[in-house]
């Protein structure tokens, strides 16, 4: 597992702000690595699978994550995936705080609350205009910074205070989004720990503290798809990694990753992946190895 520092991006820049784009289809299946610094990330296009120390989460076009250093992640699924990374490091970038830690999203971009902060669910899901004023935002601080135009560590500085701005002002206008999250967030984790069991509707409820109606709704909130489509995609994103990572047979991961055979494995994970598991394999080493 490879650890990234800023240097693989400054380029001997001054300033630890860089926006990094990763064009779609272009991004590594299954690039587990870490960081010596702090992530904002917006997704441009999708959809496909986060994976952060050891959770996964679909993600799609206008979900927001931050990533804190020390964080394992990577991503699978990445056919359709398109990014922008905007990578910074808090303790060498000069920030008047002032009244930003009245904005709760503040404390996830500062990593105050780590337990909060490597939630692998999306910290934002961005509506359609609010995703064209951070893009357009993220593309602006970009230009800036590699304009080498007088002032311009000082102009990207404050381009960039205005991007996390909007963003903790965004979260503030989705309180039912946020409640949605924190009701959720054991029935999340439970599925992430025991995904090779079988789990029922009713224990996941039962472990939220709700109805089964007032769950599902609350879950749909916060993740976009039902419990059992949920589980499904970490039943299959542990399928991907068994098959790149162990020289497992397909009836021992089907056994590992909560399949009763393997035949039924291979129809979830083809409807999920569009392809074979072996097709999988080969065409994400092939990836690897270029």
């Amino acid at each position: 597992m490879e650890t990234f520092d800023l240097n693989r991006y400054q380029h001997g820049r001054i300033l630890p702000l860089m926006v990094w784009h990763i064009e779609q289809g272009k991004h590594k299946e299954q690039l587990f690595h870490n960081h010596l610094f702090s992530e904002i990330v917006l997704i441009m296009n999708g959809p496909a699978e986060h994976i952060l120390n050891g959770e996964t989460c679909a993600v799609n076009r206008g979900d927001v994550l931050i990533i804190q250093p020390g964080d394992v992640h990577a991503y699978s699924s990445t056919s359709k995936l398109e990014l922008i990374n905007v990578i910074f490091d808090l303790q060498k970038i000069p920030l008047p705080m002032i009244d930003c830690t009245s904005l709760p999203l503040f404390q996830r971009f500062f990593g105050t609350n780590k337990n909060d902060c490597s939630s692998v669910l999306p910290v934002l899901r961005l509506k359609d205009k609010q995703f064209d004023v951070i893009s357009k935002k993220i593309s602006f601080l970009e230009q800036e910074i590699m304009s080498g135009k007088p002032g311009c560590l000082f102009m990207g500085i404050a381009i960039f205070m205005e991007l996390l701005t909007l963003l903790a002002r965004y979260d503030e206008d989705i309180p039912y989004i946020q409640q949605s999250r924190v009701l959720t967030g054991e029935a999340i984790a439970y599925m992430n720990k025991n995904y090779r069991d079988a789990i029922s509707l009713d224990d996941l409820a039962q472990i939220s503290l709700m109805s089964k109606r007032s769950f599902l709704r609350y879950f749909k909130s916060a993740t976009s798809s039902t419990p059992m489509e949920y589980l499904q995609k970490i039943r299959v994103q542990k399928i991907c990694e068994m098959l790149i990572y162990t020289n497992s047979n397909l009836s021992e991961i089907a056994a590992e990753c909560g399949f009763s055979d393997s035949n039924y494995m291979c129809k979830v994970f083809r409807k999920i992946m569009h392809k074979s598991p072996l097709q999988y394999k080969n065409q994400t080493v092939k990836k690897q190895s270029v």
